[in-house]
């Protein structure tokens, strides 16, 4: 009994822990790189949403120029997820058939 005990506990102890690693995949390196870049855009565009909306501060400007241009950033943003979502996908297809090939 003893015996069955110990062999659990050494099974559970070193066996367990190196399967739910391998059950969930760790990005790949590109991957990885991809999402760091666009994690930069978004804060550069971040930064330049916050300097557009401070450019009219302190100025007489007509509410419709300052509708429009946040209205541009909206549509800039827009773009900018689609084509990271986009970005993303072809990535993640890439690696899909190039694993499909190596089988």
């Amino acid at each position: 009994m003893r015996k069955l005990v110990l062999v659990l506990a050494a099974v559970s102890i070193f066996v367990l822990p190196s399967v739910t690693l391998k059950g969930f995949p760790r990005q790949s390196n590109e991957e990885q790189m991809l999402r760091t870049q666009q994690k930069q855009e978004r804060a550069a565009f971040k930064l330049k949403e916050r300097n557009a909306n401070n450019s009219f501060r302190g100025q007489q400007v007509p509410s419709a120029v300052r509708i429009q241009q946040k209205r541009q950033l909206q549509r800039e943003k827009r773009a900018m997820r689609e084509r990271q979502k986009n970005q993303i996908q072809d990535l993640r297809d890439r690696q899909r058939m190039m694993k499909d090939s190596r089988r």
